[in-house]
């Protein structure tokens, strides 16, 4: 969506073989709901497959599907970028075997987004030192 995309909602939809975000919530995005998508690929090789850049406020991310299949690989599944707050992240689950990390939370201003009910078949579903820790309800 394009910067300040406000109130919006992104809902049943099926998103392939992007190769890099296949959801991305631009600079300054709030209030938006991305519920019931299914993403998958096998192309993937840039940033996080779901993005709530700079300044997203009160997004909110709920019951998508993320597989990424082989040879992809993507930095992270999730992304939320500097000063971005109150986002969350619910109900998600990966049924393919990701190689990156959960998500990326860019430190400078961001509070850490609150996961809840994120579930994986992949122990390569981890959070690296370097990225906020996940918040689980």
């Amino acid at each position: 969506m394009q910067d300040n995309s406000n109130n919006n909602t992104v809902e049943g939809n099926y998103f392939s073989n992007s190769f890099s975000a296949s959801i991305h919530l631009a600079y300054g995005s709030s209030g938006n709901t991305i519920k019931g998508n299914k993403i998958t690929t096998n192309r993937s090789q840039g940033e996080g497959l779901v993005q709530a850049y700079q300044k997203s406020q009160n997004n909110t991310f709920e019951n998508n599907v993320i597989e990424v299949k082989e040879p992809a690989h993507p930095h992270w599944m999730f992304y939320v970028g500097p000063a971005s707050d109150n986002n969350v992240f619910q109900e998600t689950s990966s049924p393919g075997k990701p190689t990156g990390p959960l998500l990326r939370s860019s430190p400078s201003g961001t509070r850490t987004p609150q996961c809840q009910g994120m579930a994986t078949n992949s122990p390569s579903m981890h959070m690296p030192e370097e990225t906020s820790p996940i918040q689980k309800n």
